[in-house]
């Protein structure tokens, strides 16, 4: 109960693999963002009976399977979980995420980890000391690059720069890990995770240092 898995990599069960001749009760979990397999995999003659989790954006399936049908029972919800820092290994949540107590008054908080974010509003300019600028093509076009500058402060930490769609659906990763102080160019061939070109549309690419967001919209026209 209580438990969250994120960017699992697994080829069935991103978040859990049940072995036959058992069944097992899930409370309050998060399952998300697994690079490989599904939510959770059953083998032949196991089952899984989950109630107040959130699965979400698993690389094969969330609600498929051996837990097919329970999504909107049981507090169940399939949502961006709204991680503070992932890329920095700090899975607190925002304050809008569906996972938070006010948001699910049945289940509380769904997750190991509560409502901790500081974020920087992206509407407002960042000041110099904490600057993350972000510089977007749209419409984007084939060849296009993404820029991105980073100020000294807190140069040591990792960053996350990623192409979301319009329900907030991590799409491609595009850089993570460390980078220095200064302009970066990104370069997007417009495919998703597994290399398909994605079609035309709104997406959002964000850019994420500890606590500090940036996020501006980019419009892939086919």
């Amino acid at each position: 109960m209580g438990c969250t898995f994120y960017g699992n990599d697994a080829p069935s069960g991103a978040g859990l693999s049940v072995l036959n001749n058992s069944l097992v009760t899930l409370d309050r979990t998060i399952v998300a963002f697994g690079r490989r397999g599904e939510a959770i995999q059953c083998g032949a003659t196991a089952g899984a009976q989950l109630g107040c989790c959130d699965l979400y954006g698993n690389a094969a399936g969330d609600w498929i399977g051996c837990i097919a049908g329970q999504l909107g029972q049981n507090g169940n919800i399939s949502a961006d979980p709204d991680f503070c820092a992932p890329q920095a290994d700090d899975f607190h949540i925002g304050e809008s995420s569906p996972c938070a107590p006010e948001h699910n008054p049945a289940c509380g908080l769904i997750g190991a980890w509560g409502v901790n974010c500081h974020y920087t509003d992206v509407s407002e300019p960042l000041d110099h000391a904490t600057a993350l600028r972000l510089r977007v093509p749209s419409p984007w076009a084939p060849g296009g690059a993404i820029r991105f500058r980073l100020s000294s402060r807190g140069s040591a930490s990792p960053i996350l720069l990623g192409v979301y769609d319009a329900r907030g659906q991590l799409v491609r990763v595009l850089a993570r890990g460390r980078r220095a102080a200064g302009t970066h160019r990104i370069p997007w061939d417009g495919t998703d995770r597994w290399g398909r070109p994605v079609p035309s549309g709104v997406y959002y690419v964000r850019l994420m240092r500890g606590v500090d967001r940036r996020a501006e919209p980019i419009v892939v026209v086919r």
